[in-house]
């Protein structure tokens, strides 16, 4: 790759992207694309569309992972956050009847998935299908921007500012914890704590070998009987 070189004005932090985001990203380029997730979040009632949207773009001025992109730097993937004042998050609209909405909803999302990708730029995208009493927002993130823990806390801070844009408390950025895990990993109390907890125990003993160790050819099978009234009692 050519040489990097960010523009400051443009960046709140840049900083190495983890391990896990490193093969997030390159299974999101690959031509049948993987690790790009699109949630699809199903409203019933009035939806006001112009509320929704700026929900949509204060969570991403609160969360820095959803203004995050992602470039090659020698041999090492690099996250770039866009300052809030200089990123809107992408967000389209679509009109249709209620009972479409199901419909366009898939269709919009396999010609997402058709397009070309590029991780340089936030891969954060809204699209919202109005219909009347039934409608849908559709959420496209990586899987280097959110976890199973993280994701419940992106749909709770949207639904809090959809309802009440103030809120929601900007969060913490990958470098900030970063940053904080590292200052208290060098603190005297970590040491200590370490120290107390292995006193007493002993260096794990490694057994020199020559070769590899050859699998047990034959399998041993250990079986044992329960009594039907220790079972029913579960």
């Amino acid at each position: 790759s050519g040489r990097f070189d960010p523009d400051l004005d443009l960046f709140e932090h840049v900083i190495e992207a983890s391990s896990l985001q490193t093969l997030a990203v390159e299974a999101g380029s690959l031509q049948h694309r993987g690790d790009i997730s699109y949630f699809v979040i199903n409203l019933t009632g009035s939806t006001d569309r112009a509320k929704l949207e700026c929900a949509c773009s204060e969570l991403t001025s609160t969360h820095p992972i959803l203004r995050t992109g992602f470039e090659s730097r020698g041999q090492r993937l690099m996250q770039t956050v866009l300052r809030p004042q200089t990123y809107s998050p992408t967000c389209r609209r679509y009109r249709c009847p209620g009972w479409r909405v199901h419909e366009v909803v898939k269709g919009l999302i396999e010609r997402d998935q058709s397009r070309p990708v590029d991780f340089r730029k936030p891969i954060t995208k809204f699209i919202f299908v109005q219909g009347g009493k039934v409608s849908s927002l559709v959420m496209r993130l990586s899987r280097a921007q959110y976890s199973e823990a993280t994701l419940p806390l992106l749909l709770r801070d949207l639904g809090r500012l959809y309802d009440d844009s103030d809120s929601v408390e900007r969060q913490p950025g990958f470098r900030d914890v970063v940053r904080a895990a590292s200052s208290t990993a060098k603190t005297s109390n970590s040491a200590r704590y370490w120290r107390n907890l292995l006193e007493g125990s002993a260096m794990t003993h490694v057994v020199p070998q020559s070769s590899p160790t050859v699998p047990a050819k034959e399998s041993a099978t250990v079986s044992q009987k329960i009594p039907l009234s220790a079972v029913q009692k579960l």
